[in-house]
């Protein structure tokens, strides 16, 4: 049923069906392969004598971008003039948010006619008349300006196509945003899936409840090769249910806590002694899972008992001179001894606790000692 749209003043010449077409449309547009082409076109349509762009972002000429702008039609030259030379001339933008303004709401028209922007841009291509709106999300960073020109001469804008902009705007920014999302969450996805894969190690990440969400080649085959690691219904597991809770309790303090920095646990009791080393993903990516990612390696010594200070080479990528000097510090010897003890100066140790310092990210040394010493036990 075509039933017109109407606002407090003015009845719309859209119908619901029209309305419909182009919110459709909106939702559409950005995985077209011309991205909001099919939009624009088809708002023209319904909106005789006029053409609309739809700024995403803004040109910045100082860095050579173009910015993200699109038309009506695909005028290069106009374009290019519009994002080279006339951007920073052009008044009518950072508009008051939401509303709907003519050009002549917000400059003078005698004054903006007699402008270099008026006379350089706006009248060679002839148009008329000018209205805008400004949308933004307030929980991210998407500002869009929606603008249609009139091109018929002694024409201009009414309420009525005002109201069509107000009520279409809101779509737009809302589809750019499900895109924005869709985009984002797909590049970490990849880059997280691509760095996992080239890793040497084996490497798994895995969610809140240890079910794997992508595991390279060496983790593969660490577990097909070592009957105490298994995957069951796609969730990793140890074969030692006492072990299996000590993970599982660290999985479950790594999200928790929401720590990038690395934690270990060393369970010598596997039949292939192993130290898993943990960090939380603090990527917009993992929205792509349901529950928050974790990215774990798994180092293991075949043949070989795994030492303590293994466990700290491959948390903190130590030398073998740092890990002695941690080692020491948690006994609680202080530099001079550590120094007496290794026959070096303690200026050598004092540098070396500045790099264990750097490397765990801690700020004193009492810090420092605690950190280990939660590692280590």
């Amino acid at each position: 049923m075509n039933t017109a749209l109407t606002s407090d003043t003015n009845i719309i010449d859209f119908t619901i069906d029209d309305y419909d077409e182009l919110q459709q449309a909106i939702y559409e547009a950005p995985m077209e392969e011309n991205p909001w082409s099919r939009f624009l076109t088809l708002l023209q349509e319904k909106m005789p004598d006029t053409a609309s762009i739809v700024v995403f972002r803004k040109p910045r000429p100082e860095r050579n971008d173009p910015g993200f702008i699109v038309y009506t039609h695909e005028d290069h030259d106009a374009a290019s003039d519009y994002n080279n030379t006339y951007w920073e001339m052009d008044p009518f933008f950072d508009l008051p948010r939401g509303k709907c303004l003519s050009i002549y709401d917000v400059v003078d028209r005698h004054s903006f006619q007699q402008s270099d922007y008026y006379k350089g841009f706006i009248e060679p291509i002839e148009i008329v008349d000018i209205i805008g709106i400004d949308v933004e999300h307030e929980s991210t960073d998407i500002c869009l300006s929606f603008r249609s020109a009139m091109f018929e001469p002694g024409k201009g804008f009414t309420q009525q196509h005002k109201d069509i902009l107000m009520r279409l705007a809101p779509h737009i920014l809302r589809a750019a945003k499900l895109h924005k999302l869709v985009l984002t969450a797909h590049a970490a996805h990849r880059f997280f899936s691509d760095y996992i894969s080239s890793l040497d190690s084996s490497a798994i990440a895995i969610d809140d409840t240890a079910k794997v969400l992508s595991c390279n080649e060496r983790a593969t085959a660490l577990i097909e090769q070592h009957d105490c690691f298994r995957l069951d219904r796609g969730h990793f597991k140890l074969k030692s249910r006492s072990e299996q809770k000590k993970l599982m309790d660290l999985i479950e303090w790594v999200t928790a806590n929401k720590s990038v920095a690395p934690r270990g646990l060393f369970l010598p009791n596997l039949s292939v002694p192993s130290i898993f080393v943990l960090r939380y993903v603090p990527m917009s990516g993992q929205a792509t899972y349901s529950k928050p990612a974790v990215f774990m390696t798994i180092h293991t010594n075949s043949g070989q008992p795994i030492t303590r200070k293994e466990l700290l080479m491959e948390l903190f990528d130590l030398t073998k001179a740092e890990c002695k000097v941690a080692a020491a510090m948690i006994t609680g010897k202080d530099p001079k001894e550590i120094a007496q003890d290794n026959g070096v100066s303690i200026n050598t140790i004092r540098s070396q606790i500045q790099s264990l310092l750097l490397k765990t990210g801690t700020n004193r040394q009492g810090e420092l000692i605690n950190l280990l010493w939660n590692i280590l036990t």
